[in-house]
């Protein structure tokens, strides 16, 4: 029935079951022969228990008149014994008697089942025979018991069999009992289950009655609560007139109203005036249609417009007439700005892909190529589209079985891989060394099912470390013929890196050398410290081309060693500051002592000149003299007129000296 038709046919519903509920007679009969039931079943179970009580206390009885008996019998053959053979047999026949009473005692068989087909009853007249049949024997050998061993082994055996038989017995009547008792069990369920029934079907009609009404009003509950905690928007609308007839919570939220505030208002009161035409037109389809969905614009109360997924239910009467609009309105923003960036960044990803040196790949898990940048055709000279469909080790070169194996086991395990160098060939045979990273593409289930990433071409930096490794080899067997020690000072961290042969110049372990520049000034001798300080900053600052400079060991023992530095500033920053600093070290100390050496001996040769010179003067000056007293004693003979009596025209033919002149 539907909630409308239990809605219309409630009240005569529920007094037809009012009517039925009216009348407690059947109850009340119900009820009294459900006592009646119980009190028999009750009646029943108590009689049998009473009659097997009886019957296992007659049971045991008769055991222990068996029992005494025997012994009585089977030890009044012994001489002397105070055993009496008559009263065992007496105790043996009222063990028969007590045998009778347990079977006089027997409960009536179940329901269904002759009286002789029970196994304890049937049991229990065997055993009976047994035991008469075992006082018998007893009576019948007298007193040749004492004697005859194996007859007394026979009666004993015989009297354990009857012991056994007497236990099982004991044990078929319990079991008896326990299914007589489940059987009762069963009865009572079954007249509870009925009564249960019974009174269950009283009330059913009430229940159904009731359970319509709640069925309605929970049903408009829960569309109600579901109305009004939905995560998103939702409106009726009336479509005759197109104004709100109901929002929800969500809805006028996120318009910036309340919803008392739109219920009433047209529907256009969302919508922008350029966007309302276009939804005018659309209405009408809607109609005919009974359903719809579009994308469009909702504005809120401050004006500002965003992006709404509508679908529109119409519900109709039954002429087809529409008359209300359900309308589900989702907020699409979020999905809008992401389709943005995802955009952006599939465009960010083009333009990096365009831009980068590296060229980016995707292959499909047989590693054939499903997307590859335009940069492969600057590093291969392949077209893109040309690759697509290759496979990945086509491009192999030479014995591609390690690359293959490689990249076979990594995809085995879903691994990533990275810096994986290989050589591959471009379109003119010529062999390029590439560098290689990936990541596998996963499926939902975890599968790879490809794996995409990027090559870089490392052919050049390759040939230039190899050029830098011979570099290097011809430096070290450079500084090992000069037998100069390299530096290598990074001034930004302070750190320097120092050949062997350094060390073994300034005489510090590598233990014990600390490389930085400060550590190197310690080691400068005080005197000479200002001066290489002063060296190294105006290099620094730019003011000269390089340091040169020599200076003496601070911590040298012996005689004095002395070291030349030279070096360099090969990087700085923008502004100048100095960022590396890179040079040679050299012992000069042989040297430093020849020309040491050299200025003693220079300096001994211009005391020894200066000496010679001064004797010279000493010399010149007495000839000197001599030649001007001659030159006067030959004026004075002039004019005597006598003849000059010594010669100076060496002084004419040479010059004048001194001012005279004169022949000799």
């Amino acid at each position: 029935m539907k909630p409308t038709e239990i809605q219309r046919d409630w009240p005569a519903l529920a007094d037809r079951r009012a009517d039925r509920l009216a009348w407690p007679g059947p109850v009340l009969f119900a009820l009294a022969l459900f006592s009646m039931a119980f009190g028999w079943i009750q009646t029943e179970q108590q009689t049998l228990l009473d009659r097997v009580g009886s019957q296992q206390a007659w049971l045991r009885n008769a055991r222990v008149d068996l029992a005494k008996g025997y012994l009585h019998v089977f030890l009044s053959a012994t001489p002397e014994s105070p055993f009496d053979r008559r009263e065992g047999l007496a105790l043996l026949d009222q063990a028969s008697r007590a045998l009778a009473a347990a079977l006089a005692e027997a409960p009536a068989s179940p329901a269904g089942k002759p009286a002789e087909a029970d196994p304890a009853a049937q049991k229990l007249t065997a055993y009976t025979e047994t035991m008469r049949q075992f006082r018998e024997t007893l009576a019948g050998v007298g007193d040749g018991i004492a004697g005859n061993p194996r007859l007394q082994t026979e009666l004993r055996i015989r009297f354990f069999e009857l012991e056994r038989q007497a236990q099982a017995l004991d044990n078929l009547i319990a079991a008896n009992l326990g299914e007589r008792m489940r059987t009762f069990g069963r009865y009572y369920g079954w007249l509870l289950g009925t009564m249960a029934c019974a009174l269950l079907g009283i009330g059913w009609v009430a229940y159904r009655a009731k359970r319509g009404r709640d069925r309605v009003e929970a049903g408009l509950r829960l569309w109600a609560r579901a109305f009004d905690q939905a995560d998103f928007g939702l409106a009726i609308a009336d479509a005759t007139d197109d104004s709100f007839l109901a929002v929800n919570p969500k809805f006028a939220a996120e318009r910036g109203y309340a919803p008392e505030d739109l219920i009433g208002q047209p529907i256009a009161k969302v919508y922008s005036p350029e966007v309302w035409p276009q939804i005018q037109r659309l209405l009408p389809q809607l109609d005919r249609n009974g359903h719809g969905m579009f994308e469009t614009e909702h504005i809120d109360r401050d004006g500002r417009r965003f992006p709404v997924m509508i679908d529109i239910t119409v519900t109709k009467d039954a002429d087809g007439k529409p008359l209300r609009r359900v309308t589900y309105a989702l907020n699409i923003s979020e999905r809008k700005a992401a389709e943005r960036a995802l955009r952006l960044s599939e465009a960010r990803f083009q333009d990096i892909a365009k831009a980068s040196a590296d060229w980016i790949w995707e292959v499909d898990a047989d590693w054939r190529f499903r997307y590859v940048s335009d940069s492969i055709q600057d590093q291969l000279d392949y077209r893109a589209d040309e690759m697509l469909g290759a496979s990945f080790f086509d491009l192999l070169a030479g014995d591609a079985a390690g690359p293959r194996e490689t990249l076979a086991e990594i995809a085995e395990h879903g691994l990533p891989f990275r810096d994986l160098e290989y050589t591959i060939r471009n379109r003119q045979d010529q062999h390029r060394q590439v560098l290689a990273n990936g990541v596998p593409i996963r499926g939902d289930d975890g599968s790879v099912l490809g794996y995409r990433g990027l090559t870089r071409d490392i052919t050049e930096k390759r040939q230039a470390e190899r050029h830098l490794l011979v570099n290097q080899e011809r430096l070290q067997l450079a500084l090992l013929a000069s037998e100069d020690g390299l530096w290598d000072w990074d001034i930004v961290e302070g750190g320097a890196y120092v050949t062997h042969r350094y060390r073994e110049m300034t005489g510090y372990r590598s233990d014990s050398t600390m490389p930085y520049f400060d550590f190197f000034l310690q080691g400068v001798l005080a005197e000479d410290r200002e001066r290489v300080q002063a060296a190294f900053n105006a290099h620094f600052a730019g003011e000269t081309q390089d340091v040169d400079i020599d200076y003496r060991l601070a911590n040298s023992a012996g005689p004095t060693q002395w070291l030349r530095v030279k070096g360099r500033v090969v990087e700085r920053t923008i502004d100048g500051k100095p960022l590396r600093m890179v040079g040679v070290m050299s012992d000069v100390s042989t040297q430093k002592d020849a020309e040491a050496l050299l200025l003693r001996q220079t300096g001994e040769l211009a005391r020894r000149n200066a000496e010679l010179e001064r004797f010279n003067r000493a010399m010149v000056g007495r000839e000197l003299e001599m030649i001007r007293l001659k030159q006067e004693v030959n004026e004075l003979s002039a004019r005597l007129g006598e003849a000059p009596p010594y010669r100076t025209d060496f002084i004419h033919r040479g010059g004048a000296v001194g001012g005279a002149s004169g022949d000799a």
